[in-house]
């Protein structure tokens, strides 16, 4: 007959019948009693369960005089669960046993009922029942358990003492430490959507992106567009046809813990476009972000970054509002955490563009140098005033392989300066504008939509185009404008195509021109010094890149500085040229080619007036083809609409 309960773990259900119908009652017993759960006897699994089990039940405590027990529940043995004890008989067998009666003493376990019989000195065997049904074994064993009951309450709060700390650094670790950016499978939503890896540096806290707008609404421009909309943000529709949370241009991570989102790539190369006034906008990629007003976006960004307003405890309310209600984490200590990184990060790009006046930009434009100066701790309001006005318009950014070659076999002169010839270069230089930076850009994503970009092309014109006026027109445009722009839209092929012409040449506004310095060229050639990415191909040059003109219908204003309406326009001698006009409407014109210009409110929003007599706007220059009959100028518009 076994005396070590373990051994017991090993009797099958019909060995441990025999047992207990063979073994006397005993006496009652008196004091602690070391239990045994043996809940499927002789199983492969009966001494997991029992051990299990020993974490939930260590025991029974027993008042022979009183006749009544408490079980010992939980790592600390706490006693409760009490029952009547006493003898009587067996449902097994009807033979005499200790009976442990817990209905008139439990609610919890008031349909339980065990049944004990002494099987070795000191060890009794119970069977278990539940409404009078079998239930299964346990064993208990008499002994002084107050040791060992210490060591169980040492060995848990020890336990509780590392682990709960151990568990919380866990639970921490899990949401504050894991960097999760929103990448997609489709290339197109990975331009609009995707992260460059910049959120993890210059990132707005989702949330409180979300509440900018409102707790700032006064500051928004007062154009008539909502919230983001204000800037020329774009919203796509969802696929089940809900507004999506970003516009078109913002990506999102989870960094530190919390949602940040920031600009990519399509912010600045992707806008809406109308067929007509009464046709539904779409969202075109790659091309000038026309509606885009990037300098009153960061205007806005450095003015709240000063107000009194932008504390925890006017933003997170708002918040909280939005978000339909924060945890206690987020309320009292992440996000008021989050407000004050955010302001101070807001202040440190406030200081580094003291000087620079982005509001002067207007929609669709850039101060591009000013940026990189600011990148490369260029103190702004210390330059002369020439080097701190440069804006131009926002390229496009289609067919990159085609790019890689010229005539001289040579790579082409890129931006509009023609200041650097390396595709590589460009591409991760323009990513500084997401806050990529060499320390967190995602090269992997770069590289995938380098890729997409080295052969994207533009869409073909939308509407009909006559086609024997075209031909008229491309033999014209053969003669004045393909050695410096290419044969068509997709054949780049010209003997100055990728060459920059000098600035007294090609006699357009300057202004973007003087701002870029050999000065600036060294610096940014620091960029990604001791990586294979160091910079090493900016330069200062002579003037503007001759660039091909592929999807030229969607790139209007025309010019770099954006200061020509349409391209009938620009084949207009500079004094016919429109000195006035609107821009940030997404009409196009079919007829003159470029965007509609002379509304100046549509669809509740009203346009950037745009003169051509103020700083960086002149329309000046670029006099090919002006003195070309109408009839001539108007079928070189007509090819180009092949573009």
């Amino acid at each position: 007959m076994p005396v070590a309960m373990n051994d017991l773990l090993k009797l099958s259900r019909a060995e441990l019948d025999t047992l207990f119908a063979a073994s006397p009652p005993g006496p009652i017993p008196n004091g602690d009693a070391k239990g045994l759960a043996i809940p499927e006897p002789g199983s492969e699994h009966a001494p997991a369960l029992a051990n299990l089990a020993r974490r939930l039940w260590q025991g029974k405590t027993f008042d022979a005089q009183r006749k009544m027990l408490r079980n010992q529940v939980g790592l600390f043995g706490v006693k409760a669960i009490a029952a009547d004890v006493y003898e009587g008989p067996s449902l097994f067998d009807g033979k005499p046993c200790i009976v442990l009666d817990y209905a008139k003493r439990s609610v919890i376990a008031e349909p339980v009922r065990d049944e004990i019989r002494l099987i070795a000195p000191l060890t009794y065997l119970g069977r278990i029942y539940w409404n009078g049904e079998y239930a299964g074994y346990f064993a208990l064993h008499l002994e002084d358990m107050a040791a060992e009951q210490w060591r169980r309450r040492f060995r848990a709060l020890l336990a509780l003492v590392i682990g709960i700390p151990l568990i919380i650094a866990i639970l921490l670790a899990m949401r504050f430490l894991p960097y999760r950016p929103v990448n997609y499978v489709d290339i197109e939503d990975q331009f609009k959507y995707g992260s460059t890896g910049g959120e993890r540096n210059f990132g707005l806290p989702y949330w409180i992106w979300k509440a900018m707008p409102v707790v700032f609404a006064d500051k928004l421009p007062k154009n008539g567009g909502a919230g983001w909309e204000a800037f020329g943000f774009v919203y796509e529709n969802d696929e089940h046809g809900r507004k999506r949370d970003l516009p078109v241009g913002m990506m999102r991570g989870r960094d530190m813990g919390i949602d940040r989102v920031f600009l990519n790539c399509a912010a600045c190369h992707s806008t809406t476009v109308r067929e007509a006034a009464d046709k539904p906008p779409k969202v075109y990629v790659a091309m000038p972000a026309a509606r885009f007003d990037i300098g009153a976006f960061q205007n806005f960004l450095s003015e709240v970054a000063v107000d009194a307003r932008f504390r925890a405890n006017v933003i997170v309310p708002e918040i909280e509002r939005q978000s339909g209600g924060l945890g206690l984490l987020d309320r009292y200590v992440v996000y008021p955490i989050a407000v004050s990184i955010m302001q101070a990060q807001l202040l440190t790009i406030r200081d580094r563009f003291v000087g620079v006046d982005g509001t002067t930009w207007g929609t669709g434009r850039v101060d591009t140098w000013n940026a990189a100066k600011a990148g490369v701790n260029f103190v702004l309001h210390e330059l002369p005033m020439k080097e701190r006005i440069g804006a131009a318009d926002l390229p496009s950014i289609w067919n990159q392989r085609k790019r890689k070659h010229r005539s001289d076999g040579q790579s082409m002169q890129l931006h509009w300066t023609g200041n650097n010839d390396q595709v590589n270069e460009r591409n991760l230089s323009a990513a500084f504008g997401t806050g990529a930076t060499p320390s967190n850009v995602d090269h992997a994503v770069i590289d995938r939509l380098q890729e997409w970009l080295l052969d994207a092309a533009p869409p073909p014109f939308p509407f009909p185009i006559d086609r024997a006026k075209a031909d008229r027109g491309a033999a014209v445009y053969g003669q004045y404008c393909a050695n410096c722009h290419g044969k068509s839209g997709q054949d780049f092929t010209g003997q100055y195509v990728g060459f920059v012409t000098p600035i007294e040449v090609v006699g357009t506004d300057r202004a973007h021109y003087d701002s870029y310095t050999y000065e600036v060229a060294t610096a940014q050639n620091m960029n990604y010094a001791g990586t294979k990415y160091r910079f090493t191909h900016f330069r200062k040059t002579a003037g503007y890149a001759n660039a091909p003109l592929d999807g030229i219908w969607l790139r209007a204003p025309y010019l770099h500085n954006g200061s020509v309406p349409t391209l009938r326009d620009l084949l207009e001698p500079p004094a016919s040229r429109p000195k006035t006009f609107y821009r940030g409407d997404d009409v196009l014109d079919r007829d003159k080619v470029g965007f509609r210009s002379d509304v100046p409110m549509a669809y509740g929003r009203k346009f950037d007036f745009f003169d051509t007599s103020t700083v960086t706007r002149g329309n000046g220059g670029h006099l090919w083809g002006t003195t070309l009959p109408p009839a001539d100028k108007d079928a070189i518009v007509e090819y180009m609409k092949t573009f």
